[in-house]
């Protein structure tokens, strides 16, 4: 039976912001307690070089506090796997879409924080890679992993407890994504991410889950969702489909609503249910439904009319975190009127004869708009890619405000 540890942290004083020496004395306190109702085997660390990989998709703590993995937790678990004997801790990360992990790493704080109890940092994005031949994958048969993840001893996964715009939720095996290169990682968001994330998954498979929802996210997660405070929420685990099963049905989720679980159930646990038991004295009070993702841009924006023909969920996500990100930080009458359009014409009235304001066709699909009856089209602003940048079109948005 595997066995999952989902807990209500206690008497936290602090915040992503503010790390006092008591929340993380609080926290090592309760993982290691959690270790041992899991039976997690601790002499696995002593001698072991350890790396940790938080989710530090492009933080923003001051505005956004619950997209990343809490500092808190981060210095807890590498201080606790110090003081389990661990050879070397570090903490490494590639946040995705060119975003530098240096870069993460200084805005979260971690940098400072590491640096002061002389744990090391692994920039993904900067340093080596590996090829790493996957039999078991259906869609990446060879996948571009960071190198000090494969060399390690203990591997910790420490992902956010959080909603996502295309997966449901981003929990252990989502967080994976942090592990390879940006060749790859761009083409995993579209609609086949489900079975890519589970060929992942099987890659390198993680040592300990421990998910940090001590501040959770729900809504239009992973970049600009609402902020949970003071949830104080933790999850472990070993086995990735058994904790991201448990923490899903706490959010409110029915298992079948997320197909990446349901494709790892069949694949990797071979459609078998394998029993989980939930432990945890205060686990019941962490039970919320969360917000969902709207993932459709359509109706949704004054001033931007989102018209989405045959398009895939890639473009969808892209257009939408732009917009998000552009209602988040800016008020929208402050730009001119668009009409975006995503995927492909039908067949059968192909031309866009009439749109308010700047056309925007978005994607290699949108393309074929400019192909078709030269005699009536008129020329829009192309944004290529499959899918584009997730800030492809909230960088033209600007320059069009301009």
């Amino acid at each position: 039976m595997n066995s999952v540890y989902l807990n209500k942290v206690s008497n936290l004083t602090g915040s992503p912001l503010n790390c006092p020496e008591s929340d993380i004395s609080r926290i090592k306190e309760e993982i290691a307690g959690s270790l041992e109702a899991i039976s997690y085997q601790t002499a696995d660390i002593r001698g072991s070089t350890v790396i940790l990989k938080p989710n530090l998709v492009r933080p923003n703590p001051r505005l956004i506090p619950a997209s990343s993995t809490d500092p808190r937790v981060v210095i807890a678990i590498a201080e606790l796997c110090s003081d389990f004997g661990a050879r070397e801790v570090g903490v490494g990360e590639n946040p995705g879409f060119e975003y530098p992990a240096r870069e993460a790493f200084e805005i979260s704080g971690l940098t400072a924080l590491l640096k002061k109890r002389g744990f090391k940092t692994f920039f993904f994005d900067d340093g080596e890679w590996v090829d790493i031949p996957n039999p078991a994958g259906r869609l990446y048969r060879n996948i571009r992993v960071a190198k000090p993840v494969m060399e390690a001893g203990v591997f910790i996964n420490l992902p956010k407890w959080k909603t996502h715009m295309l997966t449901c939720i981003s929990l252990s095996i989502k967080n994976l994504l942090g592990i390879i290169h940006d060749d790859q990682r761009m083409l995993f968001h579209r609609n086949d991410i489900a079975e890519k994330i589970v060929d992942l998954a099987q890659v390198r498979v993680p040592d300990l889950n421990i998910i940090d929802g001590l501040w959770a996210m729900e809504g239009q997660a992973p970049f600009h969702g609402v902020s949970i405070r003071d949830y104080n929420g933790l999850a472990v685990s070993t086995d990735m489909i058994a904790l991201d099963s448990t923490v899903a049905e706490w959010m409110g989720f029915s298992i079948s609503e997320i197909p990446h679980l349901m494709i790892a159930r069949e694949r990797i646990w071979n459609g078998v249910d394998h029993p989980v038991n939930v432990i945890g004295p205060e686990k019941d009070l962490l039970k919320r439904r969360f917000k969902r993702p709207v993932l459709s841009s359509a109706g949704q924006f004054p001033g931007f009319r989102c018209i989405e023909c045959g398009v895939c969920n890639g473009c969808l996500s892209a257009i939408r975190h732009s917009l998000d990100k552009l209602a988040f930080e800016s008020d929208l009458k402050l730009y001119p009127v668009s009409t975006i359009v995503s995927g492909r014409p039908m067949c059968n009235e192909q031309t866009l004869d009439e749109w308010e304001g700047n056309l925007i066709l978005f994607g290699n699909c949108a393309s074929e708009f400019q192909f078709y009856d030269r005699a009536k089209r008129r020329k829009g602003c192309w944004i290529p890619g499959c899918p584009p940048h997730v800030l492809d079109l909230f960088n033209l948005l600007e320059k069009l405000r301009d």
